[in-house]
This record gives structure tokens, C-alpha cells and sequence, in this order.
């Protein structure tokens, strides 16, 4: 049983393998095993959720018949118990924060630590969100580069890197979740090299973003 959880361990390690299509398959298998993952427990909290909803909506109909006034603030009791009971981890993010304007002055020279700001701002993230949501669907005017994916539309994660303008690097960072160091990421995001803006350039054009070769050489196959 040891050697045979070695191997699937050795298996599953894309760090070791050489071959870049090799990686590739193992990376995809390692982000479908994580999704499924996911989606499971996800069905679990949907099904917790609907018992909660079944057990309120028959309690709510033992309790009062005859008197109409009682039945309508027991269906506003209702109603809010149940968005009590919703964790609003499960639920896209629709508390927004002030939004920014495309027509904000760019200031020049900007930092990755600008841009992120800035690209926040214009999906209406908040700064100190540490809670996984799905992201909620961008209104017509945010910029293509910015716009949630099906991923973020339906994947519980941390929106922070919903600030990247980059699709695919989103998709991989949420898909591989469970195979990346967040805090190492971080580390490498504002603390090394990682990314330049050039200067004038909107914080959401993804041209405008110059990654560091060192940065590359560790997490280039987020952008792939």
C-alpha cells in the first residue's frame, strides 16, 4: 500500500516531469480532481441548504392558518431566516464597494500594487474580503480582461485574484487551488519581482502588465 501511494504521489508531482505536454496532463488531471472535489461538497451544502429550507417552510405552515396578517410577517420571518441561514460564502459577491470610473486619470508612473488597487475598484471589489464567494457578473462597461469567467462564476475561492487581468491565469489559479501555496504566491507578488505597468497604460489592459523572468520561471504555467 506504501509503494503504491509513493507512486500515485510521484505521479501526481508535475514539478519533476521534463516533458511540458506531460506536465500539462498532469496539471489538467490534478485541477479535474480538485473541481470534482468541489462540486461534490458544493452539492452537499445545496442539499444541507434545501432540508433547512423544507424544515422553515413546514414549521412556517403549522404555525398559522386562520389569520392572514400572521401569515404574511411569518413569510417575512421566513424569508429572512432563510438568508440567515445561507452562508454567504455560497453566494456570488454582490455587496460592492463605490466603483470606479474608466475615465479615472491614470497616475504615472503605477505599481503592481496601483494596478491591483485600481482593478479592484472597477469590479467593486472590497480590499479586506477574506471570505470565498463566487464572483458576480460583471456590468456591461468593465473591461473584457476583467470580466469573471465561468470559473469564477461558479467556483468558490478567494476574489483577490479576480483583480489579475488575465482569464486563464484566474481559471488556473481557482482550478489549482489545492496545489498552490497562496502564501507563497503572495510572498512572490508583493514582496520580489513580479510584475512592472507600464507607464499610462490602464491597470486592466493585460499588455500593460511586464512579468519578471523570475516570476515566469515559478508560476509561468498560470498563464498558459
Amino acid at each position: 500500500m506504501q509503494g503504491a501511494s509513493a507512486s500515485k504521489m510521484t505521479s501526481d508531482n508535475w514539478h519533476l516531469e521534463d516533458n511540458p505536454k506531460i506536465r500539462k496532463r498532469i496539471q489538467d488531471r490534478l485541477a479535474q480532481r480538485v473541481r470534482r472535489k468541489r462540486l461534490r461538497a458544493a452539492r452537499q451544502v445545496d442539499k444541507t441548504r434545501q432540508e433547512v429550507r423544507d424544515g422553515l417552510a413546514s414549521n412556517m405552515n403549522n404555525f398559522v392558518y386562520d389569520v392572514p396578517f400572521i401569515v404574511d410577517m411569518a413569510t417575512d420571518t421566513c424569508e429572512s431566516n432563510l438568508e440567515v441561514v445561507q452562508p454567504p460564502s455560497l453566494q456570488p459577491n454582490t455587496t460592492r464597494e463605490q466603483r470606479l470610473s474608466l475615465a479615472y486619470e491614470i497616475p504615472a508612473p503605477i505599481t503592481i500594487f496601483g494596478a491591483l488597487f485600481i482593478n479592484g475598484k472597477v469590479l467593486g471589489l472590497s480590499c479586506f474580503s477574506q471570505v470565498a464567494t463566487r464572483s458576480s457578473p460583471a456590468s456591461p462597461d468593465v473591461p473584457l480582461s476583467l470580466r469573471p469567467t465561468e470559473t469564477q462564476l461558479f467556483t468558490l475561492h478567494l476574489t483577490g485574484i479576480d483583480r489579475f487581468p488575465f482569464p486563464k491565469m484566474r481559471d488556473n489559479y481557482i482550478n489549482m487551488g489545492a496545489l498552490i501555496d497562496e502564501e507563497d504566491f503572495s510572498l512572490d507578488i508583493f514582496t520580489k519581482p513580479s510584475f512592472d505597468i507600464k507607464p499610462g497604460r490602464p491597470a486592466w489592459d493585460p499588455s500593460a502588465w511586464i512579468p519578471a523572468k523570475s516570476f515566469l520561471e515559478k508560476w509561468g504555467f498560470l498563464m498558459q
